[in-house]
């Protein structure tokens, strides 16, 4: 987690692989580490826009595809270079957090960076994908200056990196 000092507008974020609306082990420590102070915590696995617009296309199409009884086959398929040391990803993970519970991670580690995170939905003879590749890290720059700003608007509080995102897109006009 970045430092937190208790300063009043203080912004600050904890990584993790729990981005969910749970409040996993290392979520519950970063709430303890800011509990009285006055400060405005993100949680995320992935400061990427993308990865937002990912997840949140998971989030509609999982239910929609499964609320017609067809049977799903869903795999993540995690791609990093060779430095990468976890494995599978947060990213990967969350993703497949959003997938039904028999979904397989497949996690590479080769190639060029920085990675490439590719969900696979397969219907019978067809599949459905969504992948997200990342080249650079400069939309990554982007989405934390765009975060940093909706904590400091924002009362003391822990707040994940999908909700600032929403706030951002429904409070603003114009793209990122």
């Amino acid at each position: 987690m970045s430092e937190v000092t208790g300063e009043t507008g203080v912004a600050a974020f904890a990584f993790t692989g729990n981005t969910g609306c749970e409040v996993g082990d290392d979520v519950g420590e970063a709430m303890e580490r800011v509990r009285g102070m006055r400060v405005s915590v993100c949680i995320t696995a992935n400061l990427s826009p993308l990865h937002w617009i990912q997840s949140e296309t998971l989030r509609t199409a999982v239910p929609l595809i499964t609320s017609l009884g067809i049977a799903i086959e869903s795999t993540v398929i995690d791609r990093h270079t060779t430095t990468k040391r976890d494995a599978p990803s947060a990213t990967a993970r969350v993703l497949g957090d959003l997938l039904p519970q028999s979904h397989q991670v497949v996690s590479e580690r080769y190639g060029a960076p920085v990675s490439d995170h590719r969900v696979i939905l397969t219907c019978m003879s067809e599949m459905y994908e969504l992948s997200h590749t990342v080249r650079d890290l400069r939309l990554v720059a982007t989405g934390a200056l765009i975060l940093t700003d909706q904590l400091a608007r924002l009362e003391n509080g822990l707040f994940t990196a999908a909700w600032l995102y929403r706030l951002y897109s429904t409070t603003r006009a114009g793209g990122i």
